[in-house]
């Protein structure tokens, strides 16, 4: 299947600005410092960001246009962005817009006006750049429209929180009222990695339709990719509303009082030989009945990695509601993990398990190849036990 792709890069920053191969966008939902060992055994940390006084994550941007936009309307659009984010009941993310920058960034003045911002931290705010008709995407990065956005966390205070984030817009690719809905698309992406949110593979199937496949999801077809989550690693349509999946990050990461009350499903995926096997999604979808039978819910899908936030192979599915759930194992797309790619899924890259695993069967149970086979494998949370834990996949 042919589909066009939107791209989307991530900067981090050091000393200088750099763009680099992304090795992991950082994951959501957990708010503590790597330690040594973790780093050592090549899983990421991933703090989330630091809110002011008030509880809400400051932002500052730019004086001049955007695209076909004057200021004004480019500012409109970047608050309804993060909207989309503060919107969320079960999240604590707020955004307060505590100011602008001091001049109208372009070419001339990039450097030594932007990229010198951040070369000594600690920053406080978020900064927004509007490359008003793309000169900086071009000049300085080589990329033309097809690159909305580049953006991503950038300072880490003492206690392991990022400070700030960044996102350079590019103006080039909002010429007419006709891109609004897929820039603000892009941009709510953005503002996404300024949160420290990953990548994600959920719903993959309505991406890379599989010809022949009996781990596919009952129903996925090219007609409903909105079902995508807005942190697919490729923007295919100009949805810009959150999905379950966006929803259960941002609120897992910034939890607030009702988060307590949603559900979670965490467990362990191991080798054959009880060695932790990482890099491996797992789905939840949620069980809906269709004539007496039950089948996933593709609009109702939240994912994790395996291993994320540990070597040990760990997940941990969250801020769920009540339900029955299928869990679905799948290795992540070569696609989303090369060092070349522009966002990839997780924090592992490399050769992984590259094989369709199935779907979980329940305890003792092997993994199954689709959906009729399952005997004993659905999840239940309910307001009884709303979260599972112990859960242990072996492949």
């Amino acid at each position: 299947m042919k589909l066009s792709k939107i791209k989307y890069i991530l900067l981090l920053f050091a000393i200088s600005i750099n763009l680099v191969s992304v090795s992991s966008v950082h994951a959501a939902g957990i708010n503590s410092e790597c330690t040594s060992s973790q780093v050592q055994d090549n899983v990421q940390c991933f703090p989330t960001a630091a809110y002011d006084e008030a509880g809400k994550i400051n932002y500052v941007h730019d004086l001049g246009p955007l695209g076909y936009l004057n200021n004004q309307e480019a500012v409109d659009l970047l608050r309804e962005a993060y909207d989309v984010w503060e919107n969320v009941p079960s999240s604590s993310a707020a955004f307060n817009k505590a100011g602008t920058l001091d001049v109208d960034i372009d070419l001339a003045n990039y450097v030594s006006d932007f990229q010198s911002v951040y070369s000594t931290p600690p920053q406080s705010d978020d900064v927004i750049v509007f490359d008003a008709n793309g000169e900086i995407f071009q000049a300085l990065f080589g990329y033309g429209p097809e690159v909305q956005t580049i953006s991503g966390p950038v300072w880490k205070n003492e206690a392991g929180l990022y400070d700030s984030g960044f996102a350079i817009l590019n103006g080039a690719s909002i010429p007419d009222q006709s891109k609004r809905d897929s820039f603000k698309a892009a941009l709510v992406r953005a503002i996404g990695t300024m949160l420290n949110l990953d990548a994600s593979a959920t719903n993959v199937d309505l991406y890379e339709l599989p010809s022949q496949d009996t781990f596919a999801v009952p129903g996925t077809n090219e007609s409903n990719l909105d079902q995508l989550p807005i942190m697919f690693p490729y923007q295919l349509t100009n949805n810009f509303d959150l999905g379950p999946d966006d929803i259960s990050s941002v609120s897992s990461a910034y939890p607030n009082q009702l988060t307590e009350l949603l559900g979670s499903i965490k467990g362990v995926v191991l080798k054959p030989n009880n060695q932790p096997l990482l890099g491996v999604n797992i789905t939840a979808y949620k069980a809906f009945t269709d004539d007496g039978v039950a089948l996933p819910l593709i609009e109702n899908a939240v994912s994790s990695v395996s291993g994320k936030t540990s070597p040990n192979g760990d997940f941990s599915i969250e801020a769920l509601g009540n339900g029955s759930y299928y869990l679905r194992l799948e290795s992540i797309s070569r696609e989303f993990t090369v060092a070349e790619a522009a966002f990839s899924v997780g924090p592992h890259q490399g050769n992984q398990r590259r094989a369709f695993l199935g779907y979980y069967n329940g305890p003792g149970n092997d993994l199954v190849n689709s959906i009729d086979q399952i005997t004993n494998g659905t999840v239940v949370l309910d307001s009884n036990d709303n979260s599972v834990e112990g859960i242990v996949i072996q492949p």
